[in-house]
């Protein structure tokens, strides 16, 4: 597991997005990584050596809505990513046979729909294993950090 500072998004990825075909065919569309129209964070790649799996994740809170912009600007980048994942994969020497990506919005207030987001009642079925549990612990340690902050003010 890595996280990408500046995952590059292609010109082309742009213009496919643009073009609006429906959202099946950019499950199966790959653009070759590389040219840069524009770089953006990508919270968290997972590679399932089992599966032969890149998993692309950009993680949100998902507990307050986004104006309609917002929402178009995830789910474009969502998109690019996802088209330019496989190439992203050959490029760096990561053996997959499929990709995938998904933007978690963990509170549950989801802004893309399914098959494009996940929430934390999700989590564990997803990975496999329990996620929530360890990110509550580290919230409520934060949480308690915090208040303590506060309170000794």
């Amino acid at each position: 597991m890595w996280s990408e500072d500046e995952f590059r998004l292609s010109p082309q990825s742009l213009e496919e997005v643009r073009l609006g075909h429906p959202e099946n065919r950019y499950l199966s569309k790959q653009l070759v990584y590389g040219e840069t129209e524009k770089l953006v964070p990508v919270d968290l790649l997972a590679f399932d050596k089992s599966r032969k799996t890149l998993v692309a994740y950009n993680i949100k809170r998902g507990n307050g809505a986004y104006d309609a912009g917002k929402k178009r600007q995830i789910y474009e980048e969502l998109l690019r990513t996802r088209m330019l994942l496989q190439g992203y994969a050959s490029n760096n020497s990561i053996p997959a046979t499929s990709v995938e990506a998904y933007v978690v919005f963990y509170y549950g207030l989801k802004s893309l729909p399914h098959p494009w987001s996940l929430d934390r009642d999700e989590l564990d079925d997803h990975f496999s294993f329990s996620v929530r549990e360890a990110v509550e612990t580290c919230n409520d340690y934060f949480q308690r950090q915090l208040f303590g902050l506060i309170e000794g003010e």
